[in-house]
C-alpha cells in the first residue's frame, strides 16, 4: 500500500481528482435528510487526507487559497448588489420605515469593508 501513498505523493493531478471524488461521496451521504453537499464533503476529505500527510505543491495551494478566500469574498461582491431590493421588500412587507434604520448603517460599514477587501484582492493577485 506505501506504492500507492508514493504515488499521489509524487502526483498533485491524481491527488486532487481522488480528493474531489471522495469529496464528492461523503457530500451526497445523507443521514436523517442532513448531508454535507458536494463542496463541505470536498473540504472535509481534504482536511482528512492533509492530516494523514499528503501536499500539494505551493502553486497548487496558491489556487486553493484563491478558492477558499477570495470567492466567497467575490461573490459577496456580487450578492451586494441585490441589497437594495431586499430592503425595498422588508420595508414593504414591515409596512414601516423602521428597517432602513439598521440598515444604513450596516450598509455603510459593508462598502467600507468591500473596498478594503477589493483592494487586497488586487494587491495579492
Amino acid at each position: 500500500m506505501h506504492w500507492f501513498a508514493d504515488l499521489l505523493q509524487s502526483h498533485n493531478g491524481l491527488l486532487f481528482f481522488i480528493i474531489l471524488g471522495f469529496g464528492y461521496l461523503v457530500g451526497k451521504v445523507g443521514v436523517k435528510g442532513f448531508s454535507l453537499g458536494p463542496v463541505a464533503g470536498v473540504l472535509f476529505v481534504g482536511i482528512v487526507f492533509g492530516h494523514y500527510g499528503y501536499r500539494f505543491g505551493p502553486s497548487a495551494q496558491a489556487v486553493g487559497f484563491f478558492f477558499i478566500f477570495a470567492v466567497p469574498l467575490l461573490g459577496a461582491l456580487t450578492g451586494a448588489m441585490t441589497s437594495g431590493a431586499s430592503l425595498s421588500v422588508v420595508l414593504k412587507e414591515a409596512d414601516s420605515p423602521l428597517p432602513a434604520l439598521g440598515y444604513a448603517g450596516t450598509y455603510a460599514i459593508a462598502n467600507i469593508l468591500l473596498v478594503f477587501a477589493g483592494s487586497l484582492i488586487f494587491l495579492f493577485s
